[in-house]
């Protein structure tokens, strides 16, 4: 993966116009599944080693191959790309305020930095409304999730792939990116020009926005929910797994998935649907989540013979 990062800000360097952001965002939904389909369907097939490597968490093989150990970390590291997207997210939050509220033009460095990852030839695909009410609630979100790492969860030493671990920082690093590519003041050029500037207007915050914040704060506290009561289950069964009960587990095995799919639905849905990086980023994040929740819950199902058998893996009634 590293490798494939590297041509691609190569064939950069050399003239050819790729959007950074969609190339990773792209290559991510196609690997995972890819690498799902090999293990869940193929798995007799499937070489040890690429169903060691895939693992997360719980549904990490306990006996692992020896390279895929080598290059395993703490999942407890989950709060460095928090961090990194605390502070990243508040930047790019500072670069909508600047240009989008206040009016300014957008600074030179940006402007390359914008056009080597996202191409210059973008297109504005949202309104300043919407760009301002997206990255407010994502910089919510980044910050709740930081501090659900420094004071909710609970280190109960479990291991993930460093592989996850750079997907992670690349995931926040091409949303928030992403999210400014097709915003006014941010691209190239306008799919529509009805604005009379980039500045927003209250009078344009439509009832619509209202019901995409709802959607938001709905998961968004489902979520801390969630997290709340795998928190307090390895509390009390320290060293082993249990099955959670409460909120939206009666319904679901994952629903911290869930959540996270209905959030980047609800910014997907600020943002409109003109804003291509943000449906795609929404893509990448509902095959992510839903492979996950299947094999968690599918891991469930094996390890509990009294599981609830009501509850699906992500959507309730569904799957």
């Amino acid at each position: 993966m590293i490798y494939f990062l590297s041509l691609i800000f190569q064939m950069n360097l050399m003239g050819f116009e790729i959007n950074v952001v969609w190339t990773v965002l792209i290559f991510f939904t196609v690997y995972m599944s890819i690498f799902s389909f090999m293990i869940n369907v193929l798995e007799p097939i499937t070489p040890k080693i690429i169903s060691d490597a895939f693992g997360y968490g719980k549904t990490t093989n306990s006996n692992l191959n020896g390279l895929v150990r080598l290059i395993q970390v703490p999942k407890s590291w989950f709060l460095h790309f928090y961090i990194f997207a605390v502070i990243f997210m508040a930047f790019l939050l500072s670069m909508v305020l600047k240009v989008v509220v206040w009016g300014q033009t957008l600074p030179a460095y940006m402007s390359t930095f914008m056009d080597f990852f996202t191409t210059e030839s973008r297109m504005t695909g949202t309104t300043p409304e919407g760009i301002l009410l997206a990255m407010i609630l994502m910089n919510i979100q980044c910050l709740r999730r930081l501090y659900e790492c420094l004071y909710i969860n609970v280190n109960s030493g479990s291991k993930m792939n460093i592989l996850h671990y750079i997907v992670g920082f690349a995931h926040y690093f091409c949303t928030g990116v992403g999210y400014l590519s097709e915003s006014p003041g941010f691209s190239s050029h306008f799919q529509f020009v009805h604005w009379i500037n980039v500045m927003p207007q209250w009078s344009n915050f439509q009832w619509k926005f209202f019901l995409y914040i709802g959607l938001f704060a709905f998961a968004w506290y489902q979520q801390f929910q969630t997290h709340k009561i795998f928190a307090s289950l390895k509390k009390y069964y320290v060293g082993t797994h249990s099955v959670p009960h409460g909120g939206l587990f009666t319904y679901v095995s994952c629903p911290h998935y869930l959540c996270e799919i209905l959030i980047y639905l609800s910014l997907a849905l600020i943002l409109g649907l003109r804003h291509q990086t943000a449906w795609l980023i929404f893509g990448w994040v509902l095959v992510n989540q839903v492979i996950a929740g299947l094999m968690s819950h599918w891991w469930y199902r094996k390890n509990f013979k009294n599981y609830p058998t009501q509850r699906k893996a992500v959507f309730p009634y569904l799957l």
